[in-house]
């Protein structure tokens, strides 16, 4: 057995005549409750009722784990009301768990704790109080708690905490207002003592291919030799002056398709996406419990954040980077098209001095056919030479420029995936860890 804290409290003795949760009862307004519990699937709708009416109502946060019994094929209706009941509780921070093997009662109200044997249930009124409401029996009986009032938070939370790390027994079906899919059938499967068994062998291999993941992206795999439209100009424009986040996620996607395809750039991340998508793809398929644990919800999340048609360029992560591309587009004077060419001028007389067969430069000759270096860059400065000349001499240059930002877009965007493919991977690992811890406590030891 494990230890989890040493406690000091003072013993009670319950008649079956008294309320055994009376002080709780008191007690106006709760910051955190915890409530572990054990129900009949027969009783499990009146068991939430009781709890939610009495203590969670009144409570700030409350995570409940209630221990059932009577998982058969005559309980499947009882359930289903008892599941659909639970979207009657208005209470946005309100987490519920049924529990297969779970056998212990506790009601914590801050750091107030009672630990025993009552079952936090209607049984726990007074005698009067039940033997009032018509039942047929009444089922009072002399109970047992140990009252603590000093930790009872922590104490409560670290049991709490053994349960839902029982990935075979322990179900959230309740959470911030969200009802859980789930079916009697499944919690009956993972019940069996087959399932359990199986799982304990196949953990353990699933664990040994999950670290040989190859945990790489190919970022040389793409070289950025685009040729750029002129107009690709007034895009950096855009760049520049965008100030909101839906602009900056618009406008850098915008230049990034133009540099490399959605295709290729998931071919950079495939592998090692793809890898932790079929060793979660594997150990379902084995019915290894992974789906219940946070960890699990946190790794598919970082993973949803990986597509490339859901990325945010927008997130705050990019800052630094959108910064970094504004300040390269004003140094290049790359903010318009006239500021543009003025900062490109020498290079762009020196294009149309050079290749003057190619441009429409007759405004500016001589008598003998011929344009000079000054009367070239005179002609630019009388309107005589088209903006459109000028720029295609610069397409080498342009193409150049918005290539280069197109690189530290795809190594920002690298790192960013890659640091969220490691958090899914971490927290993959760490549901493994949590199944090999569960399942490593049935060994002999």
């Amino acid at each position: 057995m494990k230890t989890l804290s040493t406690i000091k409290g003072d013993l009670l003795h319950r008649h079956f005549g008294e309320d055994t949760f009376a002080e709780f009862k008191s007690i106006s307004t709760i910051s955190d409750l915890y409530i572990v519990t054990y129900s009949s699937m027969r009783t499990l709708r009146s068991t939430i009722s009781f709890i939610f009416e009495n203590f969670a109502e009144k409570s700030a946060k409350a995570t409940i784990v209630i221990g059932i019994k009577g998982i058969n094929d005559d309980a499947a209706i009882i359930f289903k009301r008892a599941i659909n009941f639970l979207g009657s509780l208005n209470h946005s921070h309100l987490t519920i768990y049924l529990h297969t093997r779970c056998h212990i009662k506790l009601i914590a109200a801050d750091n107030l704790l009672y630990l025993g044997t009552q079952n936090i249930s209607g049984t726990s009124n007074s005698f009067i109080e039940n033997s009032e409401k018509n039942f047929k029996e009444v089922f009072n009986d002399h109970e047992i708690i140990i009252r603590i009032d000093e930790d009872g938070r922590s104490t409560a939370g670290k049991i709490i905490g053994e349960l839902t790390s029982d990935t075979h027994s322990c179900f959230r079906v309740l959470r911030r207002g969200d009802i859980a899919t789930i079916s009697l059938e499944k919690i009956r499967n993972s019940y069996m003592q087959e399932t359990i068994k199986r799982h304990f062998e196949s953990i353990k291999i699933h664990a040994s291919n999950f670290i040989e993941i190859e945990r790489h992206i190919d970022s040389d795999y793409y070289d950025f030799d685009e040729e750029h439209s002129k107009d690709i100009i007034k895009l950096l424009s855009s760049i520049s002056l965008s100030v909101s986040r839906d602009q900056h996620d618009k406008k850098l996607r915008e230049l990034l398709k133009l540099a490399i395809s959605e295709e290729d750039l998931n071919y950079l991340f495939y592998d090692y996406k793809d890898s932790i998508y079929s060793a979660i793809r594997d150990m379902q398929k084995d019915e290894v419990p992974i789906t219940q644990s946070i960890n699990y919800q946190e790794a598919i999340s970082c993973l949803k954040e990986t597509d490339i048609d859901r990325l945010d360029f927008g997130l705050p992560y990019f800052n630094e980077l959108i910064t970094s591309i504004k300040d390269e587009i004003h140094f290049a004077g790359a903010t318009d098209i006239p500021t543009y060419l003025e900062h490109m001028r020498h290079h762009v007389v020196s294009q149309l001095n050079s290749n003057q067969g190619q441009y429409d430069l007759n405004r500016v000759i001589d008598d003998e056919g011929f344009a000079s270096f000054e009367s070239i860059e005179a002609g630019i400065c009388n309107n005589e030479i088209s903006q459109s000349d000028q720029l295609d001499t610069l397409r080498k240059e342009l193409s150049f420029f918005v290539n280069n930002i197109a690189k530290q877009i795809v190594s920002a965007l690298i790192e960013f995936i890659k640091l969220k493919l490691d958090e899914a991977y971490n927290a993959i690992l760490a549901c493994i860890d949590e199944v090999k811890g569960n399942l490593s406590r049935l060994e002999p030891t």
